[in-house]
């Protein structure tokens, strides 16, 4: 048995001479993936957004990714917005237990 995920991912670019942060949320879904697949790929995308370093004025600007993993499968019966609050949950977990992580 499949589920249907979503990946609610949080990036933000934080500027260290100007002190100030973007912030931009966006939401993955993904049919027909089971949680154990949807961590995965969340995971893997946090870690290479990690990696990757954006050319600065000063130095490499660091991009780090908060994200929540919810998933409802056949049985369930849960609207749309319900699974978007609980990606946006789990998103909140992993920004209290220190950013740069994924929580599902």
């Amino acid at each position: 048995m499949t589920n249907n995920a979503v990946f609610q991912p949080d990036r933000w670019f934080s500027n260290e001479r100007s002190h100030s942060t973007r912030r931009e949320e966006f939401a993955v879904i993904m049919p027909e993936t089971s949680l154990e697949n949807a961590l995965r790929l969340a995971e893997r995308f946090r870690k290479s957004c990690e990696e990757h370093l954006i050319p600065g004025q000063d130095k490499p600007l660091k991009v780090t990714v908060s994200a929540g993993v919810a998933t409802v499968g056949p049985s369930d019966n849960i609207s749309v917005a319900d699974l978007i609050k609980r990606a946006d949950s789990l998103l909140y977990k992993s920004k209290k237990d220190g950013r740069n992580r994924v929580s599902g």
